[in-house]
């Protein structure tokens, strides 16, 4: 099977800046890390997508710089948020098989959240949430990253949804060190695709100074400061910059991780994956409880530590303050990660593949 690849996520190397091939941290998560698998039972090309009278082509990079044209079995897409329903219509009448991701509830979007304004379809009439909504429920198959997501989804669509959860490449994140003089506990994230989020531990933090130290691992220039979600001063938060996909558990070298999260439609949709990059990184975290990570508790046990108020985030955080207490959830955590390795979440592709498969 010939599988084209279509992310907004995607940088080919013919339009990027320095010509090598970028993939943003969703796409990668969602797509680019599994592509090897794939290949190793279909032909697979990530590129630009092309409407060629009754078909959808794909402009694919060559090592040489220039670029060939190729016309899949099978589209799948990422955050195309553009108006072609017609397009897809056209796709599959003429036999191609038209699969979307969706990992992210746009239709709940906090005000707050960069992405917002966006997908706004009176603030981006090009592309946007409404072009969005009408061209998954064109396709064939649109993949989801969470139960919840599949719920929401099935209220606008009729077709089928398959749920693949998140998978990381465990092999690439390495082990922090726990025997340290004073912890540090971290969060990972931009602070600009939060919604108040960050709010969940506020004046907890505080609580913590006198025997940890805190971290914020992504940090842009023009984005909110996380010291002041939180309730610290600036000076006592360590600012960690944000990195390319390759490089992110490079940014991951504290001892305890944060999962803030408000009780919203849109956090309920987000997949557990933070947790997994903190566990393949022997990071004990703890987490507010949304689906995914009450189903991970279950999974997993005592290790997964939940925060409903401001009391059991101290309680579980004073508990990590403790070397020994960190290294044996480290220890758990990292043994249990290896079962939502890469390479077992390529098998739902691959299985999605051949049910497709004309």
């Amino acid at each position: 099977m010939i599988i084209g690849v279509v992310s907004a996520e995607h940088v080919p190397a013919n339009r990027a800046a320095k010509g090598q091939e970028r993939w943003h941290p969703t796409g990668w998560a969602r797509l680019g890390q599994y592509l090897p698998y794939w290949r190793e039972r279909h032909r697979v090309f990530a590129g630009t997508l092309w409407h060629k009278h009754d078909h959808l082509e794909i402009e694919y990079c060559l090592p040489d710089g220039s670029t060939e044209f190729v016309a899949p079995d099978l589209v799948y897409l990422q955050r195309v948020m553009v108006d072609m329903t017609g397009v897809l219509r056209l796709a599959k009448a003429a036999g191609q098989a038209v699969v979307q991701d969706l990992d992210d509830w746009f239709w709940g979007l906090d005000a707050r959240n960069h992405a917002f304004a966006s997908t706004h379809p009176k603030l981006n009439t090009e592309s946007n949430r409404t072009f969005y909504a009408a061209s998954l429920a064109e396709s064939d198959v649109v993949t989801v990253s969470t139960p919840y997501l599949a719920e929401r989804l099935a209220e606008r669509t009729r077709g089928e949804i398959v749920l693949v959860p998140n998978h990381i490449d465990v092999a690439r994140f390495v082990p922090v060190e726990h025997a340290v003089a004073r912890p540090t506990i971290g969060w990972s994230g931009s602070t600009d695709h939060r919604s108040g989020d960050l709010g969940e531990v506020k004046g907890v933090l505080n609580q913590l100074r006198a025997g940890a130290d805190f971290q914020h691992s992504g940090h842009t220039p023009d984005a909110a400061l996380f010291s002041e979600q939180v309730g610290l001063p600036p000076e006592a938060v360590r600012l960690v910059g944000m990195v390319a996909p390759d490089d992110y558990p490079s940014i991951l070298d504290f001892q305890i991780g944060l999962v803030p999260l408000r009780a919203t439609p849109f956090n309920e949709a987000k997949s557990d994956i933070k947790g997994l990059e903190y566990a393949a990184s022997g990071i004990p975290f703890v987490a507010s409880p949304s689906g995914p990570y009450r189903q991970l508790r279950d999974s997993w046990g005592d290790c997964v530590r939940l925060a409903k108020k401001p009391a059991d985030w101290v309680k579980h955080l004073r508990q990590l303050l403790d070397a020994r207490t960190r290294e044996d959830a480290a220890e758990e955590l990292r043994k249990l990660v290896l079962d939502r390795d890469v390479s077992k979440g390529a098998q739902y592709h691959l299985d999605l593949f051949d049910s497709l498969a004309r």
